[in-house]
C-alpha cells in the first residue's frame, strides 16, 4: 500500500504524543503506525487505490467545475442514485452517477447527495483549517486521572476508527466493553479477519435490543457507570434514544468520545461519511499533473481518528476528565494532509 514518507511521519508524531501522555497516565503504548495504516489492505489483499479506492467502495467522480468523492458501502446507498442522477440507474450504477456528475455542479452535486444520506465530499485542492483537530467541551471534572489500567470504556462505535481508539485504550489497561444492536451488528464483522484484529476474544460484550425499553435503560446504566464512552453516530441517533451526551447523567471525570464525520456542529453533525471520503473532504488525496485526484492509504481517514480519539480522551484524562471530546474524520485527515502537529486539542 502506497503512502508518502511525509504521511507516514506526521501520523509517527501523532503516536509519539499519544505515547507520551499516556506514559504520564502510567502506560506505556507501542504503536507502529507504518503497519497500522496498511495493516487492513495487507490482510485483506486490498490493491493500491487511484480514482478507486483500495475497498472498491468509493470513486473520485468528475464534476463540471471540481472532483468529488461518493461512497457506495451500504446495501441501500445504490437504491438512492436515481434519486440524485434524477435518471434511471443503469446495470452499472457507477457509470450512471459518473455521468451525471460530469453535467453538475460539484456543490449542488454534494448538496443533494447530503440530502439523501449518501456519503459524498468536494475533494480539496489543499487542506482545509484544522486548528484545532480535536474540540473539548468542558464539564466538571474529578481531578487529574492516576492511570489508565483498570478504566472502564463503553464502546458504541463499530467498523474502524471508534474500535480502534478502544483496542489503544485496552492495550494500555482499560476493560473494554463492546456494545452492539441486535438490529446493527458492527459491519466490521463481515470481515473477521480485520474484526480480530481490533477486538480480542475474550473482549466483553453487550448486545441490546435498542427498540425495548428495559434494554435501553440496561444500557443507560452501562453508560452512566463508564469512564469512558466512545460512540460514532451522528448527534441525532443517540439524542433520539435519550442517550446523548447531555442527556446521560455521567460520573463527574467520566470522558465521552465523539467520532462523527464533520464534526458535532450544524449542519455537518448530520453529513454521513466514511474513510476514503471523508480523506478527500480533508485534503488527504494525491493529484496528478494533470489535475486529477487519487485516493491515499485504505479509508486512511479511520485509524487516522482512531489515532486522535485516542489522543484526545487521554489528554481530557490527564487534565481531570469530564470531557465531550469531538473527534472527526475530515478534520483528522486534514490535520496530517497538512504534515504539521499544530494544535491538536482545544477546549471551547
Amino acid at each position: 500500500m502506497r503512502i508518502s514518507a511525509d504521511i507516514d511521519d506526521a501520523v509517527a508524531r501523532v503516536a509519539d504524543e499519544l505515547r507520551r501522555r499516556a506514559l504520564s497516565l502510567g502506560a506505556s503504548l507501542d504503536i507502529d503506525t507504518h503497519a497500522l495504516l496498511r495493516a487492513r489492505a495487507r490482510l485483506l489483499g486490498f490493491p493500491n487505490p487511484g480514482r478507486t479506492s483500495a475497498n472498491g467502495h468509493s470513486r473520485l467522480l468528475e464534476c463540471s467545475d471540481q472532483w468529488i468523492a461518493l461512497t457506495l458501502a451500504r446495501p441501500g446507498d445504490v437504491d438512492l442514485l436515481e434519486a440524485l442522477t434524477g435518471e434511471p440507474v443503469r446495470p452499472d450504477p457507477w457509470a450512471s452517477v459518473a455521468q451525471a456528475a460530469s453535467a453538475a455542479r460539484a456543490d449542488d452535486f454534494v448538496a443533494r447527495g447530503r440530502l439523501l444520506g449518501l456519503a459524498v465530499a468536494v475533494a480539496a485542492r489543499r487542506p482545509l483549517e484544522t486548528n484545532p483537530v480535536i474540540e473539548m467541551s468542558p464539564r466538571a471534572t474529578s481531578g487529574p486521572t492516576s492511570e489508565l489500567r483498570g478504566l472502564r470504556v463503553a464502546d458504541l462505535s463499530s467498523l474502524w476508527a471508534g474500535p480502534l481508539t478502544a483496542k489503544i485504550l485496552s492495550d494500555a489497561g482499560a476493560h473494554v466493553t463492546k456494545i452492539e444492536s441486535t438490529s446493527r451488528p458492527d459491519g466490521a464483522r463481515t470481515r473477521p479477519e480485520f474484526y480480530s484484529t481490533l477486538h480480542s476474544p475474550d473482549q466483553e460484550s453487550l448486545v441490546l435490543d435498542f427498540s425495548q425499553a428495559h434494554e435501553l435503560e440496561k444500557l443507560r446504566r452501562t453508560l452512566e457507570a463508564a469512564d469512558v464512552v466512545i460512540e460514532a453516530s451522528r448527534p441525532r441517533a443517540l439524542e433520539q434514544l435519550g442517550l446523548g451526551p447531555e442527556q446521560v447523567t455521567r460520573r463527574a471525570g467520566s470522558v465521552w468520545l465523539s467520532i462523527t464525520g464533520y464534526g458535532r456542529r450544524p449542519p455537518a453533525d448530520g453529513w454521513v461519511a466514511f474513510g476514503d471520503d471523508a480523506a478527500a473532504a480533508g485534503g488527504l488525496v494525491t493529484w496528478s499533473p494533470e489535475g486529477e485526484p487519487n485516493f491515499v492509504g485504505d479509508a486512511i481517514a479511520d485509524p487516522l481518528t482512531g489515532l486522535m480519539g485516542a489522543l484526545g480522551v487521554v489528554d481530557s484524562l490527564t487534565r481531570g476528565g469530564g470531557h465531550l471530546v469531538d473527534v472527526s474524520l475530515q478534520r483528522s485527515a486534514a490535520r496530517i494532509a497538512t504534515n504539521a502537529m499544530g494544535a491538536f486539542v482545544e477546549e471551547r
